[in-house]
């Protein structure tokens, strides 16, 4: 990888990871506050959707791990709402297991034919992330608080994950399917002078928001 594109990647990583932790310390508690089903929602469309937007943009495997990091991290020093561990170690989740689940070849969105399979694999994706974040966050945050995990607790919430995963597999049909739809724009022809100064900005931006609030 050439010095330039690992510079425009990496400046990729921390503004939509900025942008991605900035909705998650807002738009999350938000609806969390009035009752909605926040970690559905953030993840099946806010995360999801820019984790594959960034991925049409860059076509670049890694980046969204490393996004998904910057914004769980952001999300864990803005302490506001409950449970901010459990969100932080779901998002970085959530990056990690987009990457599993599109590191194959044949499961880029260039393979998918056809508008059935792409709202399938939108279905298959949110289903899958937001379930195994969510069982990733019941080990982690008990063991990361209390440096033990009950197998009770854990296995009772189970079916939660189960019924709240299947709402972000519907969300996640939809998902896909607009945001490949979506016409973006060709990274490697945005002069540098425009778009490294604009990135910064956007990213500072967003944690001085994110710091204030």
């Amino acid at each position: 990888m050439k010095r330039e594109e690992f510079f425009s990647i990496f400046t990729g990583i921390v503004v939509f990871g900025s942008i991605w932790g900035l909705l998650e310390s807002t738009v999350g508690d938000f609806l969390k506050d009035r009752g909605y089903p926040s970690g559905v929602i953030m993840t099946a469309i806010f995360g999801f959707g820019i984790m594959v937007l960034t991925r049409k943009i860059y076509g670049v495997r890694g980046m969204q791990l490393g996004m998904g990091l910057l914004a769980g991290t952001l999300r864990y020093f803005n302490p506001v709402g409950s449970c901010v561990l459990c969100s932080s170690i779901a998002i970085m989740a959530e990056g990690m297991l987009f990457e599993f689940l599109y590191i194959n070849p044949a499961l880029q969105f260039s393979a998918l034919k056809g508008q059935k399979e792409i709202v399938g694999m939108g279905i298959i994706s949110g289903y899958l992330i937001y379930f195994l974040a969510y069982l990733t966050t019941q080990i982690l945050t008990p063991f990361v608080t209390t440096g033990s995990v009950m197998a009770e607790d854990f296995f009772a919430t189970v079916p939660l994950g189960l019924a709240r995963a299947t709402a972000a597999g519907l969300l996640g049909g939809v998902t896909l399917p607009v945001i490949l739809a979506v016409r973006t724009l060709d990274i490697s022809a945005v002069k540098k002078d425009i778009y490294y100064p604009a990135a910064y900005i956007i990213s500072g931006l967003c944690w001085i928001v994110i710091a204030l609030i």
